[in-house]
């Protein structure tokens, strides 16, 4: 009985001894995939850093005739050459080049922006929207005749509908204001209430009834509001104010009956 324990705990022992042991080569093992990893991320952002301190001292000792060189390919119609020279300095977010590039892009654009607004116009625009291409194609084509031919030809017709439009917009926009005015629920205009209530003995016996306008279309609106109130015998009588009232929503003048 006594061996077969003896047995029994040299068995354990050694079971013990082997998973500790193999925990202990685990450990090992990871711990050196682990230093591994690391010492492989820190090898890939030095050579990152490198390549881009690369670049950079590429770049500082070459700029100004890079610049030079790019702005004359753009101006001699070649900007795809410049966005590809640029391209690769473009992480270093150097203003100069950002802008040589946006150029070059827009530059590369111009063709097709042309095209579009060509067959824009073979559909026949309104007069106000073919003057504004004729006047955008003479920028992206100054050299073409054609569309400083075509603005002055249409510059009196373009003129007098401009004219037109303005007028429109200022008739619009009048309107606007005077309806903001008024109130949406019964048609009062407050600053005319707030007045006449400020005269008013008791002004909260104050009653709206009706509220007329008149308005010209060139500067103050006349407002006539009804309304009923308590008078200095404390009676309700109905009344009439007469208001003058900018279109910005001062009251001008009051006028109580």
């Amino acid at each position: 009985m006594k061996m077969k324990q003896k047995v029994i705990y040299i068995s354990v022992a050694a079971l013990t001894a082997l998973a500790i042991g193999g925990n202990f080569m685990h450990n090992i093992e990871t711990q050196k995939a682990e230093e591994t990893a690391r010492a492989e991320q820190l090898a890939k952002a030095k050579a990152e850093q490198d390549k881009r301190d690369a670049l950079i001292a590429e770049f500082q000792s070459n700029r100004s005739s890079l610049i030079s060189e790019s702005q004359k390919l753009i101006g001699d119609g070649d900007p795809a050459a410049a966005q590809k020279m640029l391209a690769k300095f473009a992480s270093l977010n150097d203003p100069t080049v950002t802008h040589l590039l946006k150029l070059s892009v827009d530059k590369l654009q111009v063709p097709q922006t042309i095209k579009k607004l060509t067959d824009e116009l073979a559909n026949k625009p309104d007069k106000l929207r073919a003057m504004a291409i004729y006047k955008e194609l003479d920028h992206l084509e100054p050299s073409n005749p054609l569309w400083k031919a075509m603005i002055d030809e249409n510059r009196a017709v373009f003129d007098h509908l401009n004219s037109q439009r303005v007028a429109a917009d200022k008739v619009a926009a009048r309107k606007a204001a005077v309806k903001r005015l008024f109130s949406p629920w019964d048609g009062s205009v407050h600053v005319v209430e707030q007045g006449i209530k400020a005269r008013l003995k008791d002004p909260d016996s104050y009653k709206h009834v009706e509220t007329r306008a008149s308005d010209s279309g060139v500067g103050d609106v006349t407002v006539v509001t009804q309304y009923r109130a308590k008078n200095s015998f404390n009676a309700v009588i109905t009344s009439v104010a007469t208001a003058v009232v900018s279109p910005d929503g001062e009251l001008v003048s009051l006028s109580m009956k």
